[in-house]
């Protein structure tokens, strides 16, 4: 929508639900939760293509991303190792990387550092 509210309109059309959506640091893109198959998945909505993109595939409950600062990586929340745990991926969902080796973490924020 335009910033006092007019011309609402709907991005996404996949998945069975879609939610969790974050803006990139430059507003170029979306990173938005949808359930896909069953399953939670990231996508990412690129603004000027007009297209959503799977990022994660085979992670089962992938929750809350968040955009790294320079927008070429995802942190976010994943119950596939037994309790919720951290991870990281570039766009392409190829290199996926556990951040932490406890359970129970949510909803992560990605900072600069100082």
């Amino acid at each position: 929508m335009e910033e006092d509210g007019s011309n609402v309109r709907r991005l996404t059309t996949e998945g069975t639900y879609n939610a969790s959506a974050c803006w990139s640091p430059t507003g170029a893109m979306i990173a938005y939760v949808s359930r896909f198959e069953g399953k939670f998945d990231l996508f990412v909505y690129k603004l000027g293509e007009g297209k959503s993109y799977q990022i994660t595939t085979g992670v089962a409950s992938s929750e809350s991303p968040d955009w790294s600062p320079d927008e070429r990586r995802l942190v976010f929340s994943s119950g596939s190792m037994g309790g919720m745990q951290l991870y990281t991926t570039d766009l392409s969902g190829n290199t996926l990387r556990r951040l932490t080796e406890f359970s129970g973490c949510q909803s992560p924020k990605w900072t600069r550092s100082r």
